[in-house]
């Protein structure tokens, strides 16, 4: 059984501030922490990768860092905790966490746009190529933009679809602390004449995306037509690791509320 259990002393990389009204009127005022009252709602969004060894169950390798939670992600909550109607009960949208999607961009990416051009046809006008409309160059998307809109430059998970299954039940470590949890397996990513994988971006997705044309054979990339609903609602890059079908690929994404 691959050990799933991961530090717990991450740093903070997202705070939700909360508008609040004193009682009694009088102006709003902006909190982060410190002063009367209850401290502000933080949010902690984290990733931790693990290239394990299926046979041993050894960790060969790992990342883990903190990632950006999108304006995807902030649109999403904001429209999931409300109703849009009473009686009956109807919600504004109720897709939940499903899927991640990996990829080979991002500014993470050790390895020269140049040399991935050649490592695989498929990769063929790397970063910024958007079928060749432009030319190639080294990636540039950051996991500290809340404004990226999906991955620079996905992978296909098997021979058609772009995105993994979330494991259910999702976990919760304790409280406030939901953690999602993809195994890419020793042929997913690396597969066929895909040997060696170099991936370096990830993005989380809700099940929504399955209602778009053509669900989880849909690319998940910036360029192109966007769905007008926001389904990636978080987004990572990590320094390169390279998936081969020697290896499992386990992520750990936890979403804390505190």
């Amino acid at each position: 059984m691959i050990n799933k259990k991961f530090k717990e002393d991450v740093k903070v990389q997202e705070r939700v501030r909360l508008q609040t009204r004193r009682p009694g009127g009088g102006g709003g005022d902006s909190r982060s922490g410190g002063g009367g009252g209850a401290p502000p709602i933080r949010m902690e969004s984290n990733v931790f990768i693990k290239m394990i060894d299926p046979d041993s169950e050894e960790v060969v390798e790992e990342r883990e860092s903190h990632n950006i939670f999108l304006n995807y992600g902030r649109d999403w909550i904001a429209h999931l905790v409300g109703l849009s109607a009473n009686g009956p009960d109807v919600v504004f949208r109720d897709d939940r966490l499903r899927y991640m999607a990996f990829g080979i961009g991002g500014d993470s990416q050790l390895i020269a746009h140049a040399t991935v051009e050649a490592m695989h046809a498929d990769y063929t006008g790397y970063a910024q190529d958007w079928g060749g409309v432009a030319a190639a160059s080294t990636p540039l998307q950051k996991d500290t933009d809340p404004t990226v809109l999906g991955l620079e430059w996905p992978v296909l998970v098997n021979a058609t679809e772009w995105y993994d299954d979330i494991s259910a039940p999702a976990t919760f470590p304790s409280v406030g602390i939901i953690r999602l949890t993809s195994v890419l397996g020793v042929n997913e990513v690396s597969f066929l004449t895909h040997t060696s994988v170099p991936l370096s971006e990830i993005g989380l997705f809700t099940q929504g995306i399955t209602t778009q044309p053509g669900g989880l054979t849909r690319e998940p990339i910036v360029h192109g037509t966007l769905p007008l609903t926001k389904y990636m609602v978080a987004y990572n890059t990590f320094d390169t690791l390279s998936k081969t079908s020697a290896f499992v690929l386990q992520v750990d994404w936890e979403l804390r509320f505190s």
